[in-house]
């Protein structure tokens, strides 16, 4: 009897340890809500014209990105799959350094752009507030002034250069990305997400040479629309992931 009372005592004694041990944080269920909040955070920001408040959001962006995207980083860890830990750590760093130049080369670009539109249109005496309601002459005039000022011309090449090289290699990273998450056979979702990812690329890249009728138009649409989707796709499989923690 003495024995088996010890056992019992030993028991609860080990289940109240288990019970007074710190539970581990959930990532993936963290890193999916970081993913959806990602989504608000870009919606807000899209209808600010605050430059300030557009500041903070961009940070927010960025911060809740990181946190989706190192969730991923661990489901690598989870099914041993090296080349998505590899990858999803590659677009954390992009994600900062596209924000790094974000802020300090592709914004102020912009806002000298402004300034020497403002600038050029006041030299001329125009008002660009109702830019149709000009003359032919005086639109020729102001586009012929803006297009010969090499500064102009100097902040555009910066925000061109440095946009196209930092979606480059998202874009590049980003096929790795799905490459090897579609190879992980345990998830529900991984190859569809996948699937998706790719054709909506398909349709995108397709949507260019298209542009200039509505089927073009139509296709961008919906490789967008895709694109989304695959997004969504990739909150569902941190939201299951998470569920397997538990």
């Amino acid at each position: 009897m003495k024995k088996e009372q010890k056992k019992v005592k030993q028991k609860d004694q080990s289940k109240e340890k288990q019970d007074k041990s710190p539970k581990k944080v959930n990532l993936f269920l963290l890193s999916a809500w970081a993913g959806i909040a990602s989504v608000v955070f870009s919606s807000i920001n899209s209808l600010i014209s605050s430059s300030i408040f557009s500041t903070i959001c961009s940070f927010l962006v960025l911060i809740s990105s990181l946190f989706f995207t190192y969730g991923f980083f661990e489901l690598g860890k989870r099914y041993n799959n090296k080349f998505l830990k590899i990858s999803s750590i590659i677009l954390i760093a992009l994600s900062v350094v596209y924000f790094i130049s974000l802020m300090v080369l592709i914004v102020p670009s912009v806002s000298n752009i402004v300034v020497l539109v403002e600038e050029k249109a006041s030299s001329l005496g125009l008002s660009l507030v109702d830019f149709q309601g000009l003359t032919e002459e005086q639109q020729t005039s102001f586009i012929q002034g803006i297009l010969s000022n090499p500064d102009f011309i100097y902040e555009l090449y910066t925000i061109g250069i440095t946009f196209a090289f930092n979606i480059l290699l998202l874009f590049l990273t980003s096929i790795m990305f799905f490459i090897y998450l579609m190879k992980l056979k345990e998830i529900k979702y991984a190859s569809l997400t996948g699937k998706i990812f790719f054709i909506s690329l398909g349709l995108f890249i397709l949507s260019f040479p298209l542009m200039l009728v509505f089927i073009g138009i139509l296709t961008l649409v919906l490789s967008l629309l895709g694109l989304f989707a695959s997004y969504i796709f990739l909150i569902v499989i941190l939201f299951d992931e998470a569920k397997k923690q538990n």
